[in-house]
């Protein structure tokens, strides 16, 4: 992760204006704070809250990039906001397996019919990609 971290930071470095770039940040600190390996949980929350809003910031057409920012509100308990992005991402992109398969991880906390949402995206996410990594069956788990 500390390595990701300084590959993604290098990236900005030479291309600031590069969303994807942001995104893989956030994503590290989203696990860096998901797996335990952050040093300061809050602050690995506050980072890749911040670097998601900024991937969104360069480009709102990204599904990618709302899929981040909808997990980092999620983990800041910005459930409204959350949802929101989350559905900016699934309509940039409703046949991203990855995409509907993280959506799916992240909203069935929201409630009874975001739980039923998510079963439906992660049965998607399946039939769209039936050679699907393991860590959609956490979606899968988490959405039963």
């Amino acid at each position: 992760m500390i390595e990701g971290e300084k590959l993604f930071h290098k990236a900005i470095e030479l291309d600031p204006h590069m969303a994807r770039a942001y995104v893989g940040l956030a994503l590290v600190y989203s696990y860096m704070y998901g797996y335990g390996f952050a040093d300061a949980p809050q602050q690995a929350l506050s980072k890749q809250l911040e670097a998601a809003r900024k991937a969104v910031e360069l480009d709102p057409n990204n599904n990618k990039a709302h899929g981040v920012l909808g997990q980092a509100l999620a983990w800041n308990g910005e459930w409204a906001q959350a949802l929101v992005e989350f559905d900016k991402a699934e309509a940039l992109a409703p046949n991203d397996a990855d995409t509907l398969a993280v959506i799916a991880m992240n909203i069935n906390a929201a409630g009874e019919e975001e739980n039923a949402r998510a079963v439906r995206l992660i049965e998607r996410a399946v039939l769209l990609n039936p050679h699907y990594p393991n860590w959609y069956n956490i979606g899968l788990y988490w959405s039963t």
